[in-house]
């Protein structure tokens, strides 16, 4: 078998938006939207109901979290709308995914199993690699060519 580079999956975004009234009135919070560039509007939790009244020198701070179809950089943008005499406003962050930080199966424990017998551990790979070992048959009915494969434990593939 050889092992390639992998595939990168499972993109996602999360983080907090933070609001901040700066002002010297209270705020009243009609809504707040998270919209994720190439993907659409992300559910921002703030942990109130809304209208919410933000007092004056206030913290409100929103979560987001959602999977992402691809690695693609995105643009993030959290707007705040607000009525009355504090307005609201919105600000962007950069989505950008670096080196992936969970690689899945990048090790692999491979077997080889042989009719009635218990599997022979072929060992643990993390590159691409081979090996051999010694098996022995009788010369009786089991005579001639046997096909064998062997299996990587974690996915069963052989």
């Amino acid at each position: 078998m050889t092992k390639d580079n992998g595939t990168d999956s499972a993109w996602a975004v999360n983080g907090t938006i933070t609001i901040e009234n700066n002002t010297p009135l209270n705020a009243t919070i009609v809504s707040v939207t998270d919209v994720i560039s190439g993907f659409g509007a992300v559910t921002a939790d703030c942990g109130v109901t809304f209208p919410h009244v933000l007092a004056a020198g206030g913290t409100l701070e929103c979560d987001y979290s959602t999977a992402l179809p691809n690695g693609t950089s995105r643009t993030n943008t959290a707007t705040v709308t607000t009525s009355g005499a504090v307005g609201g406003g919105s600000d962007d962050a950069a989505v950008t995914f670096g080196t992936p930080t969970t690689f899945v199966n990048d090790t692999i424990n491979v077997e080889d199993e042989f009719e009635d017998e218990d599997p022979v551990d072929l060992g643990e790979f993390n590159d691409t690699g081979s090996t051999t070992y010694t098996r022995t048959f009788t010369c009786d009915d089991d005579e001639g060519t046997h096909e064998n494969t062997a299996t990587i434990v974690e996915t069963g593939l052989g």
